[in-house]
């Protein structure tokens, strides 16, 4: 990951970034921070930059074509090809929140523009930002503290730059709550002393008092993340019914990286946060629907397209950016075609959905019964699945899961002794 800052107080965020985890990722190579100062693009001798603004008010703005030249300049350093985006740090952006760090770090290229004074000459924005990002309702001297705090927060995302991987996806904010409390030695301390249950070894009991603390300090300090949280849970309680049929939805809100779209009577989209990839559940169950619907009676089914067009969702002159889409409880490839359009996908597959749940792990000598009765009937893709869920079975309390071709002749049947079932309900992939 590369990160590129224009500004005219490079060493503020050089200084600012050089130290700590950033710091050091920073002399291991796997970021990268190249801090340019606008000045150096001024055809003023004296590196003048800023000029009073038409139409009269206070202070002074900082001029177009400096800026225009020194992203010019950025940009001939920059491969061909790079996945890249602009970044105006400004009040006037959306707010700054994990959600878009983890959108942000799919890029090769962040390039962040600080402003100051009081601002930026407008045309030169319209011509190169792509992202306008705000990191509260609040007014600082320039744009270099809060382009370090985005630059701080994406880079514990890239790969390799946290020592424990684990720690990225256990932090605040992931699944929609708040950290637990933590307490370290002594253990007594001005009379306080460390909860008994992180003392016990019972790694079940003090997972079970993390989350417990974790919604109560939600609850108490974030009521909105607290009302998201509930709908998840709501959301998760509902599909658990159909466990088997939801395997792959059920998995994304147990690791926390579903993010419901939208959900309406008895349609749900549902995206990925860590991909490029959204799900779609049309359950029709009496059971099911009485269960979602708040206010509004059961109406007519729509259909998958004509709902997402209703949310604003698709437009016929938008791509949202999904490479993968997942369709359940429709079998219409007609309409799946016609979607898989409106997306900017190329492919639509009949799948059925295997989940593996078993009971227990299966010993050894079985899983080498089960390899060798597969050897010259599952693809390597089908039989790396059976491995990997063989071997890890429910770790994590997860389901691993493996979309077949309908077409492919595999015995699926030969699986359901190792606990590998076929869902009932149509799976439609889009890619």
């Amino acid at each position: 990951m590369q990160f590129h800052v224009m500004t005219l107080f490079p060493e503020m965020i050089a200084q600012g970034l050089a130290n700590s985890i950033t710091g050091r990722a920073l002399r291991e190579k796997l970021i990268s921070l190249n801090c340019v100062n606008i000045r150096d693009y001024s055809d003023n001798r004296h590196g003048k930059v800023d000029d009073y603004s038409y139409g009269g008010g206070a202070g002074m703005l900082i001029q177009a074509e400096p800026v225009y030249q020194c992203y010019q300049s950025l940009l001939s350093q920059i491969p061909d090809g790079h996945k890249k985006r602009v970044i105006y740090v400004t009040p006037q952006g959306r707010p700054f929140c994990q959600e878009i760090a983890e959108e942000l770090v799919k890029n090769d290229d962040l390039i962040f523009l600080c402003g100051h004074y009081e601002g930026v000459d407008e045309r030169v924005l319209e011509e190169i930002v792509t992202d306008y990002v705000s990191i509260g309702d609040y007014v600082l001297t320039g744009g270099e503290l809060p382009a370090m705090v985005m630059i701080d927060t994406i880079a514990r995302l890239v790969d390799g730059v946290l020592g424990n991987d684990a720690s990225a996806e256990i932090e605040s904010f992931h699944g929609k709550l708040l950290e637990y409390p933590q307490f370290t030695r002594p253990e007594v301390w001005h009379d306080k002393a460390v909860p008994s249950v992180l003392l016990s070894g019972d790694a079940a009991r003090i997972k079970s008092w993390r989350i417990k603390e974790s919604i109560q300090r939600t609850r108490e300090r974030r009521e909105d993340l607290y009302r998201d949280y509930c709908r998840l849970v709501q959301l998760e309680e509902i599909l658990l019914r159909h466990k088997r049929e939801y395997a792959d939805l059920l998995n994304l809100l147990e690791l926390g990286y579903g993010e419901i779209v939208c959900w309406e009577r008895n349609m749900i989209l549902m995206r990925d946060r860590r991909d490029q990839a959204s799900y779609f559940a049309h359950p029709t169950g009496d059971t099911f629907i009485r269960d979602i619907v708040t206010e509004d009676p059961v109406k007519e089914a729509e259909s998958p397209v004509a709902f997402l067009k209703k949310q604003g969702l698709i437009r016929e002159q938008d791509r949202p950016g999904i490479r993968r889409f997942i369709m359940h409880d429709t079998d219409d490839i007609n309409e799946a075609k016609q979607l898989a359009k409106l997306l900017g996908l190329t492919e639509v597959r009949r799948t059925r959905l295997l989940v593996y749940t078993p009971r227990e792990r299966p010993a050894n000598a079985r899983i080498r019964a089960l390899r060798e009765k597969l050897k010259d009937k599952a693809s390597p893709e089908m039989i790396a699945f059976i491995e990997e869920g063989v071997t890890s079975g429910l770790m994590e309390g997860l389901r691993p899961v493996y979309y077949l071709d309908e077409e492919d002749p595999f015995p699926v049947g030969d699986l359901e002794s190792f606990g590998i079932y076929a869902a009932k309900g149509p799976v439609l992939l889009l890619q």
